[in-house]
């Protein structure tokens, strides 16, 4: 994940599979949804100064 380097765990409980195959399938998922390129999100310099208007 780009921008982050610190650790991950993975709790696996899954009496159903081994180990390994927990761990492989795990990473393969996080591959597949983690985002890869640097959020372009600006936030915008609006007159709201974080209070609550009513």
């Amino acid at each position: 994940m780009n921008g982050y380097d610190g650790w991950l765990s993975i709790e696996h409980e899954d009496v159903l599979m081994s180990r390994i195959e927990g761990v492989r399938r795990s990473v393969a998922l996080l591959k597949a949804v983690a985002p890869v390129e640097r959020a372009d999100f600006a936030p915008s310099q609006s007159n709201c100064s974080g209070a609550n208007h009513v």
